[in-house]
């Protein structure tokens, strides 16, 4: 048996401040692969959008065609402090928003993506992972709500019939009953 174990934190540093374990440290530390941030790779980042636009278009039963130049642009000059998390969300987000047969526009991109506010100024805190985590969980709560308004948009083109919106949302009928149960 192999363990892959991936992690965002250094566990060599965390071992010295005594936050990991040294034992469990050293059986995992076989062999450490190091994977740049995707700020130190954007030569990356149009496989990442297009791939993720595929994986949004099956989930979300869509056709998003791309991305329009200006959108692009935006994308390749924005810091990716939240890494290809991030990224994926904020392009689930926009295949979300972006009618099917049409290419992701800067109107789809979220608000604080377009003109984020210092940290700072925010959340008081100028502790990166806690706006990392912070604007993570903003993101997760933006996709939600548009995750939201698009099974309530189907639920009411079938008249509320479940086996036929889950059907047309591509998602198992018991997979529609625990999003609508976890959205209350």
């Amino acid at each position: 048996m192999r363990i892959v174990v991936a992690s965002n934190e250094n566990l060599a540093e965390k071992v010295a401040r005594g936050e990991f374990r040294e034992d469990l440290y050293h059986r995992l530390n076989e062999f450490e692969i190091s994977i740049p941030p995707l700020r130190e790779r954007l030569e990356d980042l149009n496989l990442f959008i297009e791939y993720f636009i595929s994986e949004s278009n099956a989930e979300l039963n869509k056709n998003v065609l791309g991305v329009a130049e200006e959108t692009r642009s935006l994308l390749h000059a924005y810091d990716w402090p939240g890494n290809i998390r991030e990224l994926k969300n904020i392009i689930r987000r926009a295949c979300l928003l972006t009618p099917t047969d049409s290419t992701i526009l800067k109107t789809s991109l979220p608000e604080d993506f377009l003109s984020p506010a210092p940290v700072a100024e925010v959340w008081k805190t100028p502790h990166e992972d806690d706006f990392r985590s912070r604007t993570t969980n903003y993101l997760k709560k933006m996709i939600e709500k548009a995750e939201l308004e698009q099974i309530m948009t189907v639920l009411k083109q079938v008249n509320y019939n479940k086996t036929k919106a889950a059907s047309l949302l591509n998602i198992d009928r018991k997979t529609l009953y625990n999003k609508l149960k976890r959205f209350e």
